[in-house]
């Protein structure tokens, strides 16, 4: 995936605890997802931690995802708030239902 090429080309959408850029890549491949988690969000084991639950959202959701898109996901400080994977699901999946789901 270019990152560089999502920035530039898509559109983003934002909450309070996330930024997701989504790029329409005009093909049918696989949805590719990507993330860029700043050490300003917190110690090592922090981002890991929201890293693992938000490549988890998108395996279990991928079906709802429209092929041949790209999604870079950047957390802010305030996503190492989230308690469990059901409030990462509920930020996400609201921020592609408006671009990428289905």
């Amino acid at each position: 995936m270019e990152f560089s090429a999502v920035f530039r080309q898509g559109k983003s959408y934002s909450n309070e605890r996330f930024v997701v850029y989504l790029l329409d890549r005009k093909d049918s491949g696989a949805p590719r997802i990507g993330w860029l988690i700043s050490a300003k969000v917190g110690k090592a084991n922090k981002r890991f931690r929201i890293k693992r639950l938000i490549r988890e959202v998108f395996r279990l959701n991928k079906g709802l995802i429209k092929q041949g898109y790209d999604t870079v996901v950047i957390p802010a400080k305030k996503a190492v708030e989230i308690k469990n994977y059901e409030e990462m699901k509920k930020d996400l999946l609201g921020l592609l239902s408006r671009g990428a789901l289905k």
